[in-house]
C-alpha cells in the first residue's frame, strides 16, 4: 500500500522496491546536531524536520467478482531536512514551516 501511495505522490516509480515513505516500524531520522548557541555573534538555532504524510486511502485488489476493496488511514513521513537560523535575522517569506517553528520555540524576543 505504501508503495502505491509513494507512486501516487511522485516519491517512487512503479517497479521500485521502496515507496520513498517511512516504512512501518521505521523511525524518522533526527539530526543530532540540533541545538542552540549564544555568543558574541548572536543566538544561533539549528533544527531538523521531516515532512508528514497523512491521508485516507481506498485500494482495490483482484479482478471481476474476486475484486476486494481495502479502506484505511496512513500516517508516514518522507524527506528529512533542517538548517540553522540566527534569531537576530528575520526569516524570509520563503522560510519553511520548520524554520518558523524553530524561531517561535527558541528565539525569545
Amino acid at each position: 500500500m505504501l508503495l502505491a501511495l509513494g507512486v501516487h505522490l511522485g516519491l517512487a516509480e512503479k517497479g521500485d522496491e521502496t515507496s520513498g515513505l517511512g516504512e512501518p516500524g521505521e523511525y524518522a531520522p533526527v539530526d543530532n546536531a540540533g541545538g542552540e548557541f549564544s555568543g558574541a555573534a548572536g543566538h544561533l538555532v539549528e533544527f531538523s524536520s521531516v515532512q508528514l504524510i497523512e491521508t485516507d486511502f481506498r485500494h482495490f485488489c483482484g479482478h471481476g467478482k474476486q475484486r476486494e476493496q481495502s479502506v484505511g488511514h496512513v500516517v508516514s513521513w518522507t524527506s528529512s531536512g533542517g538548517g540553522d537560523i540566527r534569531c537576530e535575522t528575520p526569516l524570509t517569506k520563503h522560510a519553511s514551516a520548520a524554520a518558523r517553528e524553530a524561531v517561535r520555540l527558541s528565539c525569545h524576543w
